[in-house]
């Protein structure tokens, strides 16, 4: 049970109890701008378009965190990131307080807060592996995904119970004081960082082209990336659609909303626990993609035509399920591969695999469904899955063994 003894350690004790509270605070606050913004406008086009806003600018920023990741302390930078991201959310409650529904000034906040997110996520995704031993990463980086999956359960549950009895502000204060208690751990992490190796004389634009090229010239770092995108577009499916999907097809309410939300968090959540208390695959990882991508495929195409309640949050739930098994396992395979000098640049890259092709899929997906259908949107991210499967398949294989 390597996850539940990393827990002994005083810095991952400090690190998760304060992450799941402000993780907790931010998908409640999540959930709550994506309801009001289907409900003020019956879009699924603006739901996609709010997406965008707020990952393309982590896209567009994390070139710069993943210079600055291996240049300056990761505490340092995760820490700043906390103050932003608290600083935002106040600033999304005063707007909401003042009882004004302007959808440029909330997309406005929502870029604010991606470019926040930018640096957050490749400070973190570092952090977490400065904090213990090489031999513990495979376990932090399991159990932070877990923990990542299981707020986003916990996080949904509370919006909608909030949203449904009119309490849409509360969502928005919440997230204001779950930042307190992470940046109090921060404050109390002793984190004993390597030296920064730089190169000198090196820019901005050398040391993220040179991250670049080092990464295009290992086949398996390429296609760990090339497996982002594609989980990352399927995955920008499913929550684009749910509040038209909860609404229209299902007929429900943000109650629906959030169970189905919080139902692809149970599935996700259990699936990063499964392989955090796993010793691994003895199969390849090419072969543990393939397996994963092809029901993802199937799940895919069953969401499509169900008009059941149940059988929608049972296929969610096992869409989640499936799909982090695989994240945590090339998260690992990335940091692992990765040299030391280059961690900071190469995990920015994973960043912007999926913060960019999410909003882009997000606002296709959005258009795309408010011009057929959501379920044909469904069907043919099925059908493209099982394409790309193919792909993998006839391609040379990634032959080492998974370690989650």
């Amino acid at each position: 049970m390597k996850t539940l003894s990393i827990l002994k350690q005083r810095n991952y004790q400090l690190y998760f109890s304060g992450q799941v509270v402000s993780l907790t605070g931010s998908w409640v606050q999540n959930v709550a701008i994506t309801w009001l913004v289907y409900e003020w406008t019956k879009s699924s086009t603006w739901v996609g378009a709010f997406t965008f806003a707020s990952q393309i600018p982590s896209f567009l920023v994390s070139s710069i965190a993943g210079v600055l990741s291996d240049r300056t302390s990761r505490r340092k930078l995760f820490m700043a990131s906390q103050w932003a991201g608290a600083i935002q959310a106040l600033a999304m409650s005063l707007a909401f307080i003042s009882g004004s529904k302007s959808l440029p000034l909330y997309m406005a906040l929502t870029v604010i807060l991606g470019c926040i997110t930018g640096f957050e996520l490749t400070a973190r995704f570092g952090l977490v592996v400065d904090l213990g031993k090489r031999q513990d990463w495979s376990s932090a980086i399991s159990l932070n995904s877990a923990m990542v999956q299981g707020t986003r359960m916990l996080g949904p549950a509370i919006a909608g119970i909030l949203l449904y009895n009119g309490q849409a502000l509360a969502c928005f204060l919440f997230n204001v004081i779950s930042y307190g208690p992470v940046i109090y751990a921060l404050s109390k992490t002793v984190v004993d960082e390597k030296p920064k190796k730089v190169a000198q004389g090196e820019s901005f634009f050398e040391a993220f082209g040179h991250s670049i090229q080092y990464a295009w010239s290992h086949i398996k770092i390429r296609r760990i990336l090339a497996v982002a995108v594609l989980l990352s577009a399927v995955g920008a499916a499913m929550n684009v659609l749910l509040p038209e999907i909860s609404s229209v097809r299902l007929s429900g309410d943000a109650r629906t909303f959030s169970w189905l939300t919080s139902a692809s968090a149970l599935g996700a959540a259990t699936g990063s626990l499964y392989v955090a208390l796993w010793d691994g695959p003895k199969m390849g990882l090419r072969s543990l993609t393939l397996r994963i991508l092809a029901g993802l495929g199937t799940i895919l195409t069953i969401f499509a035509f169900s008009k059941s309640f149940a059988v929608a949050l049972a296929s969610i739930a096992v869409f989640g399920f499936f799909s982090m098994q695989l994240w945590p396992t090339l998260n690992h395979a990335i940091q692992s591969t990765t040299d030391e000098a280059f961690r900071g640049r190469v995990t920015a890259l994973w960043n912007m695999t999926f913060m960019g092709m999410t909003p882009l899929a997000s606002l296709l997906i959005g258009w795309a469904s408010d011009h057929s259908s959501p379920e044909l949107v469904l069907l043919v991210s099925g059908t493209g899955t099982f394409l790309f499967v193919i792909g993998i398949f006839l391609a040379p294989s990634l032959s080492k063994p998974a370690r989650p």
